[in-house]
């Protein structure tokens, strides 16, 4: 997708609409309570929402015509937010459009549990970037201001089970807890200063404050390291980056609300879409499994000036975030923060036991997840089938309605020409 080939091309039996508010009040209220991410307040929050400097846009199906399948809200700004406080109660929007440059997708949802297997969400993000970039043609930056859901839960159970998920403490966390203790720290005691600030349910900023630096470069390394299978560990972060986009920026105090503290200690994360890398930057996530990070969180896992003050990033794509540039050993400060694994005494692996039905283990378990990957579909494939003979039946229903009235409509006719027909 690039500003000179904004057309996307959608499936003809999806609608792409765009919600104002003077759109169907059912779709209004359909769309304000599927909301998963930012709780919709009343009818004051969706009319700011719908309203001046916002827009929402959704994809209806045509066996389905009142019912949105996937919903994106987005806000028009001078730049790239770094909290959403900002965008669900900004009341100051009283200036042009004009001003705007800048297009934050701060909310996606899919409506639809049956269609969790199709990926809408990524035509959704691409047809509005394209409609956005023809009605506003200043707007020439595409960013998201996403949660960060499972980063917590994720630290909470490194921080207590190193040996079974890693450690996470680097010789940065140990010097920082070292300056705010004014005494030594070592590893053990590091995590249990941790746990004892973070473990809580309700959490106070105002409390882990002090160990913001720690936080927020745990935070991108849960984003750009951690991985599953050779993809981002975080599912979010997953969508993104397959969608073509790169990690840009982690905010503190992104999301300051329980949910958002709960999840990731009011951690967000921008998500930057350059239009013109796009296609570049998701071929080379899904083929080569490289990730696409600007500077700004490069510098949260590596500080470059500790190098004798030389900034190491200067031979490197910072946008690209081409990671096959260089290697760790290059650098000896990273090879000091960067969490080490547990070290895996090596033993002879048994062979595989093949079972009665002539399969090992893996292969039973790879063959039962494509079965339900096929079952899923099938499911799926049966609803829409349904509903499109139940959209059928209620059609030919209705042209036999008419048919009907048109022959007794015509009845009535002749039988009124043959009464003038008569006094004649």
């Amino acid at each position: 997708m690039s500003r000179t080939a904004d057309i996307v091309v959608l499936p003809s039996n999806l609608k792409f609409c765009r919600l104002t508010w003077e759109s169907s009040g059912d779709i209004i209220q359909k769309v304000a309570s599927y909301e998963a991410v930012h709780r919709v307040h009343g009818l004051v929050d969706i009319r700011r929402r719908l309203g001046l400097h916002r827009r929402c846009f959704y994809f209806l199906h045509e066996a389905l015509p009142r019912e949105s399948l996937v919903i994106v809200h987005v806000a028009l700004t001078d730049q790239i937010a770094s909290n959403v406080q900002n965008i669900t109660k900004d009341e100051d929007l009283n200036y042009p459009e004009a001003n705007d440059s800048t297009a934050i997708y701060y909310s996606i949802t899919s409506t639809q549990k049956s269609l969790s297997g199709v990926d809408l969400g990524n035509l959704l993000i691409k047809s509005v970037a394209a409609q956005i970039s023809r009605e506003e043609p200043q707007i020439n930056t595409h960013a998201t201001l996403s949660p960060i859901p499972g980063f917590r839960s994720w630290l909470l159970r490194a921080l207590k089970e190193p040996q079974n998920f890693g450690n996470v403490i680097s010789d940065f966390c140990l010097e920082h807890l070292t300056s705010i203790t004014k005494q030594k720290v070592d590893p053990a005691q590091a995590r249990k200063l941790l746990l004892n600030l973070l473990c809580n349910e309700r959490i106070e900023l105002e409390k882990i404050e002090i160990v913001k630096p720690i936080l927020q470069r745990l935070c991108a390394q849960y984003l750009c390291v951690e991985k599953r299978n050779g993809y981002a560990l975080n599912p979010v972060t997953n969508f993104h980056l397959r969608n073509g986009a790169e990690v840009f920026r982690v905010n503190w105090r992104g999301d300051t609300s329980a949910r958002g503290l709960y999840n990731s200690f009011g951690l967000m994360v921008n998500y930057r879409y350059v239009l013109e890398n796009v296609n570049t930057n998701s071929s080379n996530y899904v083929n080569k499994k490289v990730v696409a990070i600007d500077s700004q969180v490069k510098n949260l896992l590596f500080d470059p000036m500790d190098f004798a003050g030389q900034n190491v990033w200067n031979d490197y794509t910072c946008d690209q975030g081409n990671w096959e540039n260089f290697s760790s050993n290059d650098f000896p400060l990273a090879n000091q923060w960067r969490a080490p694994r547990p070290v895996k005494v090596a033993q002879r692996k048994a062979p595989p036991t093949v079972g009665a039905d002539g399969l090992t283990k893996a292969e039973r378990r790879q063959k039962n997840r494509e079965a339900a990957e096929a079952a899923r579909a099938a499911k799926v494939e049966r609803k829409l089938a349904n509903i499109r003979r139940q959209e059928e039946t209620k059609k030919l229903q209705t042209e036999k309605k008419n048919q009907k009235a048109q022959k007794e409509c015509d009845r009535s006719m002749q039988q009124l020409n043959r009464r003038e027909t008569r006094k004649c």
